[in-house]
């Protein structure tokens, strides 16, 4: 897997006058300090969920779900009316290559902080009634054992919709690389990095550092061999998002 890209300022320029869409929609980049975004957001009160990017890197795909962001994407027409544009998003982007030419459409990915909708469950407090329980009998459940069958699943339900080919590659090649994080927490600061797996303290006992890694999970419903339902979802340590 190449490392995250960073496409010209002029690039994104361009990229907001040829699509409307994009005006007034901050543009993300694995240059920008994604924990600063957040703060601003939130310290501004800022509206409007979405942000976009060029960039579906998993690993900066996964340094988004870190930060808080649910990254779901969107389709627009492509080639753009300059030819010279194309070549070099292309260039710049090879991983779109194929879908472009073959779908003549350009995906681009919506970073959301969904703070309108967002639901935190303590899972201790999560009651299951009886008549659940009772049909549910036939059913079993597993995790991560047919994540094929559950992105087919979702696209057969619900049409392609933000589950297009670059976020479909993604989301297999997170779900075969976990990507782990180096939490370093000093006081009540705390950053992060690429580590392999450690924690350890200083002689003084001030700073930490820990290894916890994003995983892009499946959740398989099975009713005999066939599985009925099923969803996709990212953890990060002991915490569980839907997307």
């Amino acid at each position: 897997s190449p490392c995250p890209s960073n496409p010209p300022f002029l690039t994104l320029q361009i990229m907001q006058r040829l699509y409307p869409y994009f005006k007034k929609m901050p543009v993300l980049t694995p240059k920008h300090d994604l924990r600063k975004v957040v703060r601003i957001a939130v310290e501004t009160k800022r509206e409007k969920d979405f942000f976009w990017s060029l960039e579906f890197h998993p690993a900066y795909y996964a340094e988004l779900v870190y930060n808080g962001f649910l990254p779901i994407a969107t389709q627009l027409p492509f080639p753009p009316p300059y030819p010279d544009l194309k070549a070099q998003i292309l260039r710049i982007i090879p991983s779109l290559k194929n879908y472009v030419e073959k779908r003549g459409r350009l995906i681009v990915l919506l970073p959301k902080l969904h703070k309108k909708r967002c639901l935190a469950v303590d899972w201790k407090q999560l009651h299951v009634s009886k008549n659940a329980r009772k049909r549910a009998k036939k059913f079993e459940i597993s995790f991560d054992s047919a994540i094929e069958k559950v992105i087919a699943g979702c696209m057969k339900q619900h049409g392609e919709e933000w589950l297009f080919g670059p976020v479909r590659a993604t989301f297999r090649w997170i779900h075969s690389h976990p990507i782990k994080r180096k939490v370093t927490k000093v006081g009540k600061e705390e950053e992060t990095s690429c580590s392999s797996s450690s924690s350890r303290r200083d002689k003084e006992g001030r700073n930490a550092t820990a290894t916890t890694a994003i995983r892009l999970h499946s959740v398989e419903l099975w009713e005999g061999d066939e599985v009925v339902a099923g969803e996709l979802g990212c953890s990060l340590g002991s915490i569980y998002i839907s997307l």
